[in-house]
């Protein structure tokens, strides 16, 4: 079973209710040797590990953690770690009404390349430079949520704000090297084709409907998602499927036919043949395992 121990843990809460805003916690994560089930967190989640190493299961990755590594998880974004490991970490948590990933995504560049997994691998690894300058920040939250005072609130938001940048720009720089200006437009369709997918994949599952939205040709917008992805933008429209639909199968008790038809299937039985296809199992075996 998962397990996270919080060593020293700050908190600040939405006004009036007992609902987390953001946290700050000094963890030990485990994962005994019993259990398997996925695990996950209700808001959106920076995993810095300290110390540990271990394999990790994010949506369609396997992954190694290990000192430096950051994981960046949406909530409710199931993991599994490989059983028996146990690392210490610093976590970030933060509510989307504290800090809303999209409102700011063009300032920070987070969504997409730090958190949902399926545009790449939700994790950076952090040289020297990068972890003394991101400690620097974490130190400055902890100084803030030790003394308090006057704006609290917007002196945390603002030092979440500055390490979601450094780490985007880092996340960045190892997916393309140095951003010049000739890739510019190609990440700004990039930018376009993942909040297509993000608002239409309930609805729309073929290339074509998205390569239009963006005025090129399929095999073009092909050429750009393996490039930056590695991977075709059928295979995106449909990983993004599969995630939505292992979520729903693991925490809502909706049937697999309501499931099949709010993710833009007209036939469940087709739902279950594409399941089964990315997932080796039924939609209803995948369920029963997570239980």
């Amino acid at each position: 079973m998962f397990s996270i121990t919080n060593r020293h843990k700050h908190s600040i809460y939405k006004p009036g209710t007992d609902q987390i805003a953001f946290t700050l916690a000094d963890s030990v994560v485990e994962m005994d040797g019993q259990n398997s089930k996925p695990a996950f967190f209700e808001l959106y989640t920076v995993l810095w590990v300290q110390s540990g190493e271990g394999e990790v299961k994010v949506d369609f990755g396997k992954y190694v953690l290990k000192p430096g590594t950051l994981m960046f998880l949406m909530p409710y974004q199931p993991f599994v770690i490989e059983k028996g490991k146990r690392f210490e970490a610093t976590v970030l948590e933060f509510s989307s009404e504290f800090f809303c990933i999209e409102k700011h995504r063009h300032e920070v560049s987070c969504n997409g390349v730090l958190f949902n997994g399926i545009y790449g691998p939700p994790f950076l690894y952090a040289d020297t430079a990068l972890e003394t300058e991101l400690q620097q920040v974490v130190n400055a939250m902890t100084t803030e949520l030790d003394k308090g005072g006057l704006a609290q609130e917007e002196m945390l938001f603002s030092y979440l704000k500055i390490f979601l940048i450094r780490a985007s720009r880092a996340k960045m720089l190892t997916i393309n090297g140095e951003v010049k200006d000739e890739t510019r437009s190609d990440n700004s369709v990039l930018i376009n084709f993942q909040d297509l997918v993000e608002g239409n994949f309930t609805k729309e599952h073929g290339v074509a409907y998205y390569a239009d939205k963006l005025f090129i040709q399929p095999n073009t917008l092909s050429k750009l998602t393996k490039r930056f992805y590695g991977k075709s933008p059928g295979q995106v429209i449909k990983e993004r499927v599969m995630v939505e639909a292992k979520r729903m199968l693991y925490l809502t008790q909706s049937s697999v036919k309501e499931i099949s038809y709010s993710l833009g299937f007209d036939d469940p039985a087709y739902f279950n043949r594409f399941f089964k296809k990315w997932a080796q199992i039924t939609p209803e075996e995948y369920r029963q395992r997570q239980r």
